[in-house]
């Protein structure tokens, strides 16, 4: 089959490269493992089916009697690679597997037992030890909950308790989720609570504190949380700065307002939005599906951008906005004017606008939602152009 195989399917868009990658492939088949062969007819047929020959010649040249389309070139490589990392894997068996950003990679907890690829990276056969499984992320998995209500239980949670069955088991995911119940139901139930000063809420409160270090003890062993704040003590240039991000009456006037002009369907979106969007009732925009339906009042005494205000550069003592206020405590105006930003260890004496800076002035931003950068930057700018330039120059 590979010697009536026409070059040009497997060479796909490879040109200068062909021939080194001809004789490199030569040399490493050349030195490979014996068995290897062996192997590889194995996974082929795993990959395509038996008989090879026949379901070879069929992904190639397909079939028009029975109406069957050969495979595109670049798909049968990729099966073709598919079955060798198959024969390498059953072959020599990996000792750790790690998954980086597995968020991307979710489909293996419900693929693994159909794919024999994924079988044999996670499973391998006569292994009376499987490979340890390492997986990196920042976002593991996703909180289904959209309403405080529909956060009861361990529905919330389904994702979670995936994950925490595929790295520990059927009887810890059981247990987990049997925790997680009951610790969400003890926090509504001190949440209810309208006497801060109560026994029983004292009590609730030791309950609550039980679970929660049950649950950690419980899940310690398979998941774990790194902050930058464990690498402070080495390198104070990586120590996070806590900000207070206090909220004024306005902010609460403003999500106030965020809430009753959503549609009531989807007031629970205007907490999340509230909180990571400054000015979210004019920076959301129609692709947010709750601003798009949303009927917005006239809100009179709310501080807002206006065309006015912007032509005038009549920038507002504060933005109704706790974070924005915390972020323009360590990024002035003044110090956003600077047209050249100071090196993180500046190796000659900085003068003029530069001599006071005492803190690093790069700033890198994580947000929730997309509107957040443009809002923020724009906010920022605006405060910089009202700083800076006479006050007809604005719009």
């Amino acid at each position: 089959f590979a010697r009536n195989l026409d070059p040009d399917i497997l060479q796909l868009s490879a040109r200068g490269s062909w021939e080194w990658a001809i004789k490199d492939a030569e040399h490493k088949f050349a030195a490979s493992p014996p068995h290897l062969r062996k192997r590889f007819r194995e996974a082929l047929a795993a990959e395509f089916g038996e008989p090879i020959r026949t379901m070879l010649d069929l992904a190639v040249y397909g079939d028009a009697a029975r109406k069957i389309k050969p495979l595109k070139p670049t798909t049968f490589v990729g099966r073709l690679r598919r079955a060798l990392a198959l024969a390498t894997l059953r072959h020599q068996p990996p000792d750790l597997v790690i998954l980086d950003e597995f968020q991307r990679y979710r489909q293996i907890l419900d693929e693994k037992d159909a794919d024999p690829l994924l079988k044999a990276l996670l499973e391998p056969e006569h292994l009376v030890v499987p490979p340890a499984v390492l997986l990196l992320s920042a976002t593991p998995y996703r909180l289904l909950s959209t309403r405080w209500e529909e956060a009861r239980g361990a529905l919330a949670h389904s994702q979670l308790l995936e994950l925490i069955e595929f790295l520990a088991g059927a009887d810890v995911r059981e247990r987990a989720k049997v925790l997680f119940a009951d610790f969400g139901d003890k926090l509504r139930d001190i949440a209810a609570h309208a006497d801060a000063s109560s026994p029983e809420l004292a009590a609730e409160v030791a309950q609550a504190a039980r679970l929660r270090d049950e649950l950690r003890g419980l899940l310690t062993p398979v998941m774990s949380r790194t902050e930058r704040d464990s690498v402070a003590s080495a390198d104070p240039l990586a120590a996070t700065q806590f900000l207070d991000a206090d909220p004024l009456p306005e902010d609460f006037r403003v999500y106030r307002h965020l809430v009753e002009s959503f549609a009531e369907q989807m007031r629970y979106e205007a907490l999340p939005y509230w909180s990571s969007v400054p000015m979210p009732a004019q920076s959301l925009g129609p692709r947010y599906a709750a601003w798009k339906r949303a009927k917005f009042r006239a809100a009179p005494k709310l501080t807002k951008m206006t065309r006015e205000r912007r032509n005038k550069l009549n920038a507002p003592t504060t933005w109704p906005d706790a974070k924005l206020r915390a972020l323009n405590s360590v990024a002035s105006p003044k110090e956003l004017s600077l047209p050249w930003v100071a090196p993180s260890l500046p190796w000659w004496p900085l003068s003029g606008g530069w001599k006071g800076s005492g803190a690093d002035p790069k700033l890198l931003m994580f947000s929730r939602f997309r509107a957040t950068p443009p809002s923020v930057a724009a906010l920022l700018s605006f405060g910089v152009e009202a700083h800076c330039l006479p006050k007809n120059h604005g719009g």
